[in-house]
């Protein structure tokens, strides 16, 4: 305590309490890369081209699941590459390319729920047949591209339907048809591009 005459009293005190724990938030959009030269850097690279700030730390964490190699315990999400067969489900199949890479990271890391795309003159609405996520979602951005929109209802223009293999898509084309018996329908094979995509789509 400190006092003086006519100018008042200071008081001082000290309280003992445990130090504070806080815990770092995630980036938002940040992505880690779990890989081996040189497909880290590579990797990297593109992910910086796409506008995804780079981590440690991160929400997702892409993983070279040829390598062996395991996501640390924190991640929130993780998405594997392996060079795989084009019917393996739920990974990114070596080589990886751009478009592949944007489309697999959008579901996690999209900062809101996206407003539906106004069709274009012309455009058809189409809902895609595929039981694996991550070529859906690649899948859904190729039609994007061409100007299409995917229609969550129930009366789409066309069905599009994602075979893994030409053996299998009389197969695939049957189911689609008892389930929409008066819509058109496509077929198309693993792994889908762009050149596929095309000739299969009808022409605007």
């Amino acid at each position: 305590m400190e006092s003086a005459p006519g100018a008042g009293s200071n008081f001082g005190f000290a309280i003992p309490v445990a130090e504070a724990q806080v815990a770092r938030a995630l980036p938002r959009r940040a992505v880690a890369v779990l890989a081996e030269e040189p497909l880290r850097g590579a990797l990297e690279a593109t992910l910086q081209g796409l506008g995804f700030p780079l981590g440690p730390p991160a929400r997702v964490w892409l993983v070279d699941g040829d390598a062996g190699l395991q996501p640390p315990e924190e991640a929130e999400r993780c998405v594997r590459i392996a060079r795989v067969p084009a019917g393996e489900r739920g990974v990114l199949r070596k080589p990886v390319t751009r478009l592949d890479l944007q489309a697999a990271l959008d579901p996690h890391l999209s900062r809101a729920t996206p407003r539906p795309a106004r069709p274009e003159a012309g455009a058809l609405r189409m809902i895609v047949l595929d039981d694996d996520p991550v070529h859906a979602a690649v899948l859904s951005r190729l039609l994007r591209r061409f100007g299409h929109v995917e229609e969550s209802g129930t009366q789409p223009d066309l069905v599009v339907v994602v075979a893994d293999s030409e053996e299998s898509a009389p197969t695939a084309r049957l189911a689609a048809a008892e389930r929409w018996p008066d819509t058109p329908c496509v077929v198309v094979t693993r792994p889908v591009g762009l050149a596929s995509l095309a000739a299969a789509l009808p022409a605007r």
